[in-house]
């Protein structure tokens, strides 16, 4: 029996290795049929690739959105301050010192030694009050003995006088005495005078906002070694009248002019307010700083206002319609409804606090707060609708 050779083109041939693998991979690709058994196995080869491929998938897209959903949300934060309620809007806001509108160094006419200070610092006087006396003994000699010459002018006056009526003097003696009465009275007058100057008095109604000497100290004619008059006594200042000195950049001085009015806040007094009128602005630049000299002068001053204490000035764009009321505000947008409630939220550690507050939109963007937290506490700015009280918040970086 001869023996049957092998089709070439039969599937049970035998294949030569190449012709095998380039089969194959035709198969995985799509290509070509798999022959008998193997055709279902290059299936589900096929299928196991795509199925880790979307599982592949499916894992990282649930890692990124674990990551996402599982990240803290970003917050920025406000801050309660104080803000004036009623006062129309600032065209320009500076800093100055507040200065007596009258303010005086007060001076003896006399030197000596000092052996009575009548006054204190901080002590109102009136024009007349006695602020210090000088040793006098000396000078109240001289007043004694220019009385005593004077009366004994006046004796000789009337005596000669007296003679000249009589035909028994002449006319020339009776004009010596007569000279000699007026010069005496002179003498008196001035002695007088050398004596009441051992008194110095206030000149004009103030305060002594420094006193510069005490008893015991000697006044003569020069300069202190702290640059005051050898002479000078107290500072005396008329703080019925309080003035605002202050600079405004020279590209910013048109938004300011005489009579306008401004809101003058001390720094020592955050909460107080007091309205004031532009009573002078320089006729000359200061050209090495580059600003304009400004004076305001405030309207109804209290004792609480002090010379050289720092100040806040804003020039209004008009004349307040109603009293100014200063109150904490925070934005509106800080403030959200939770239940029936209105709250806001700090944060401490990373966690949102939710705090309960009461007030009053003020319509300009801001709310007035009758009750909740204190000035410069910071607060989250348009909290989430899904944030609560304990919530994990992140702070956003600065600038961003």
């Amino acid at each position: 029996m001869s023996q049957r050779r092998p089709d070439p083109a039969s599937e049970d041939a035998p294949r030569p290795i190449e012709s095998a693998l380039a089969r194959d991979l035709a198969v995985l690709r799509g290509e070509a049929r798999a022959p008998g058994p193997e055709r279902g196995a290059a299936q589900r080869r096929r299928r196991r690739i795509w199925i880790g491929t979307a599982l592949a998938v499916l894992a990282f897209g649930a890692a990124a959105a674990w990551r996402v959903w599982s990240r803290p949300p970003e917050v920025t934060l406000v801050t309660v301050a104080w803000r004036d309620v009623g006062a129309p809007p600032v065209l320009l806001s500076a800093s100055g010192y507040l200065q007596a509108h009258r303010q005086i160094t007060v001076s003896s006419k006399a030197q000596g030694k000092i052996v009575e200070m009548a006054v204190a610092e901080n002590r109102r006087v009136a024009k007349g009050d006695l602020i210090a006396r000088l040793e006098s003994d000396e000078a109240r000699a001289q007043l004694a003995l220019a009385e005593a010459e004077h009366a004994d002018a006046a004796r000789e006056l009337k005596r000669v006088e007296s003679l000249r009526g009589g035909g028994a003097s002449s006319q020339a003696a009776l004009d010596r005495a007569q000279t000699r009465f007026e010069v005496s009275r002179a003498q008196r007058e001035l002695a007088r005078v050398a004596l009441d100057n051992r008194e110095i008095r206030a000149p004009i109604d103030g305060t002594v906002i420094r006193r510069i000497r005490d008893v015991g100290e000697f006044l003569t004619i020069g300069v202190t070694a702290e640059g005051d008059p050898g002479t000078a006594v107290v500072t005396l200042a008329d703080l019925s009248a309080i003035e605002v000195s202050l600079d405004v950049g020279e590209s910013e001085i048109r938004k300011v002019e005489l009579g306008a009015v401004a809101l003058v806040t001390p720094e020592a007094m955050p909460r107080q307010r007091y309205l004031a009128d532009v009573i002078e602005i320089a006729a000359m630049a200061d050209r090495q700083k580059g600003v304009v000299p400004v004076k305001v002068r405030i309207r109804t001053p209290d004792r609480a206002l002090l010379p050289d204490m720092s100040a806040k000035v804003s020039f209004l764009s008009a004349e307040p319609s109603g009293p100014i009321q200063v109150a904490r505000a925070v934005p509106a947008s800080a403030v959200v409804a939770r239940g029936d409630a209105r709250v806001v939220f700090t944060v401490d550690d990373n966690r949102a606090r939710a705090a309960p507050i009461k007030g009053r939109d003020l319509g300009d963007g801001f709310f007035a707060l009758d009750e909740g937290p204190d000035e410069g506490t910071p607060l989250v700015e348009r909290p989430p609708e899904w944030l609560r009280d304990g919530g994990v918040v992140r702070l956003a970086a600065a600038g961003s």
